[in-house]
């Protein structure tokens, strides 16, 4: 187990150093830069003074060279200096992330809770109303988009109640009810589409494993409908579905882009949209780093669940 972890830990490096290079290109590949971006429309400089502070920033030099001296800090723990906030890098996505998995976290939570049973329901009860309306419910999650649930989140219950859902974030420690309150919309929207994909796999797995023959020999053994079920088929049925959650949680972090961008929530999202809008190299590659080494390590957490959920499994 210990050297089957230390190798997926190694061959992350690789996959980092990948993703690190592609998104420095990536952003270098957009018109203009961090200092025509934070002086559009405000204030104008002369060439000279603006070439001065392109030099202050690093960005006189060539690419490759930026690169090197980038990634050299990031190998020893330094991720730079923003270059909009000039704090550096590593205390702006320290101060971000609690919110933003919180956010991402109990979308999942959401996600699960919601899906898991109703995916369940919708194979056991095959072909019924319980499972038209299941599968039903999976399509609409499925075709509507994060941004249009959010959206309606916010629109309709002003709408018809005159409630206006509150915006920004209370900190969950400050005050959890009202954090609770301002979250759960944007969990909703968030997690939609993950419960959806969920029900759908769910229902197919569940459907597929009651068809097996350790299923037929439980219950001729008389076991009861229920016990198959919880001891039998939904462990059985969950390793596909762990490994969709597993995939699809780096989306939800990308998805919070969005998401806190619409509830003005001071998260991972916004601060990589406003990297994005204000050229922000470093911030923003520190920032995609960062979700791809949560994204990275979350799939090796999910690689080792297989092992508790199916004895077969040996990592050696």
């Amino acid at each position: 187990m210990l050297r089957y972890v230390a190798r997926r830990l190694l061959l992350m490096l690789p996959v980092l150093w990948g993703v690190s290079l592609i998104v420095f290109i990536a952003i270098r590949l957009v018109p203009g830069d961090v200092i025509l971006a934070k002086m559009q429309g405000e204030f104008s400089a002369k060439p000279e003074q603006m070439a001065r502070m392109r030099a202050e920033l690093g960005l006189d030099v060539p690419g490759y060279v930026q690169y090197f001296r980038w990634i050299g800090g990031v190998v020893t723990g330094d991720f730079g200096v923003s270059m909009n906030t000039f704090r550096p890098v590593l205390s702006e996505i320290v101060s971000r992330i609690p919110i933003t998995a919180e956010l991402a976290i109990l979308s999942l939570f959401f996600a699960v809770v919601i899906a898991v049973p109703i995916g369940v329901a919708s194979a056991v009860y095959q072909d019924t109303w319980i499972d038209y309306t299941g599968r039903l419910l999976a399509m609409l999650a499925l075709s509507i988009p994060s941004f249009v649930i959010a959206s309606a989140l916010i629109l309709f219950p002003s709408i018809w109640w005159g409630y206006f859902p509150p915006m920004g974030l209370t900190a969950l420690t400050k005050n959890p009810l009202e954090n609770l309150q301002q979250v759960l919309p944007a969990t909703m929207a968030l997690g939609a589409i993950l419960a959806g994909q969920v029900m759908r796999l769910t229902r197919s797995s569940v459907l597929e494993v009651l068809r097996s023959d350790f299923v037929r020999t439980a219950r001729a053994k008389g076991l009861s409908g229920y016990a198959v079920i919880a001891r039998h088929v939904l462990r059985a049925s969950l390793i596909p579905v762990i490994t969709l959650i597993g995939s699809d949680f780096g989306r939800l972090l990308g998805g919070t882009v969005v998401i806190e961008s619409i509830f003005a929530f001071p998260g991972m999202g916004l601060l990589t949209l406003t990297s994005i809008q204000l050229r922000d190299y470093t911030q923003l590659q520190g920032n995609v780093l960062f979700i791809a080494a949560v994204f990275v390590l979350f799939n090796l957490l999910v690689d080792l669940l297989y092992g508790v959920l199916d004895p077969r499994i040996r990592y050696s």
